[in-house]
């Protein structure tokens, strides 16, 4: 997959986060198309609009608003629409109950949300280059 032609869904509530990430991935491919909803309800909304294809990758933040990450990844992987589409849930906490929850639901991956934005950096560098670059050829 190109990269440069790629789009990635983000579903993140918090600015902050949402700055960091999208910085992270920009400086790792500056050209990938960044798609963004602040809440659960608008990102179903969002992402099942059929006038779009599924992006190549969607990262949800598992605590959101209006409806949780793991109700968006439910309703995800209860469409054929995105029975292919990596989904990767993000969350500042590393509770066992979340991840195990994650992947009980189909979550391809869980990353813990970094700090400091280098870390987020080395972070999204590993999990974009699977999913974006190995996992897609």
């Amino acid at each position: 997959m190109n990269p440069a032609s790629t789009r990635v869904f983000l579903i993140e509530d918090s600015s902050d986060d949402e700055y960091f990430i999208r910085r992270a991935i920009s400086r790792l491919f500056p050209s990938l198309s960044i798609e963004f909803a602040p809440d659960g309800e608008e990102a179903i909304r969002m992402l099942f609009d059929e006038e779009q294809p599924p992006p190549a990758l969607i990262l949800v933040d598992v605590r959101l608003p209006k409806l949780s990450g793991h109700e968006v990844l439910e309703q995800l992987r209860a469409s054929k629409r995105f029975v292919h589409t990596p989904i990767v849930m993000l969350t500042s906490s590393n509770e066992r109950a979340d991840i195990e929850r994650a992947y009980e639901l189909g979550a391809n991956g869980y990353v813990q949300k970094a700090v400091e934005f280098d870390d987020y950096v080395d972070r999204f560098a590993t999990m974009l280059h699977y999913w974006l670059r190995i996992n897609s050829s």
